[in-house]
């Protein structure tokens, strides 16, 4: 959750006291099912630490009140293409619905 932008790790916290760890495990299970094609072709745990961390960066709540978060230029880098935004709530229905 602490890897979350605030305004997404909200919704993972209310999963997490409406349906307990069960919503969590079901969340990290999609988080990996995302990413998986990126993190088969790493080559050590390093790389695979930097693909899920750009995964999260790139999570957002189009139903927060906070306005979106200003990405650092130093979070990007110039060879590799910024990843997609995700939204949390098809997130969280999609481990909901395939591993629910």
């Amino acid at each position: 959750v602490s890897v979350l932008p605030i305004e997404s790790a909200v919704n993972v916290v209310d999963c997490f006291f409406y349906d307990g760890i069960k919503a969590i495990l079901q969340l990290g299970l999609a988080v990996l099912d995302y990413n998986l094609e990126k993190l088969l072709a790493c080559k050590d745990d390093a790389e695979a630490v930097t693909v899920l961390s750009r995964f999260f960066e790139s999570v957002t709540n189009k139903d927060s009140p906070l306005p979106p978060a200003v990405q650092q230029a130093s979070g990007m880098n110039e060879n590799r293409s910024p990843h997609p935004r995700v939204d949390i709530t098809d997130l969280i229905r999609e481990s909901s619905e395939k591993y629910g």
